[in-house]
């Protein structure tokens, strides 16, 4: 699960919203050329699942999987 957050939060949504699928949207980019950081928000329609931040685009997504993971379990 931690290898692959976005494939597990696909799969936990999948019994409920079909194949629905999750919306990735890079919010920011910031800091200097040689130390990015980037900002990620995962969307299923038009709910926000999770936000976060890492120094790829591919981290960042990962990280709002997570937490939208963590929101999904909660609900």
């Amino acid at each position: 699960e931690q290898d692959n957050p976005k494939g597990r939060l696909q799969e936990l949504i999948q019994p409920s919203h079909g194949t629905t699928p999750l919306r990735y949207e890079t919010a920011q980019i910031g800091g200097p050329d040689h130390a990015r950081e980037f900002a990620s928000k995962v969307w299923l329609g038009d709910r926000l699942l999770g936000e976060g931040r890492g120094p790829s685009k591919k981290a960042a997504e990962e990280a709002a999987a997570r937490v939208g993971l963590t929101a999904w379990r909660q609900a």
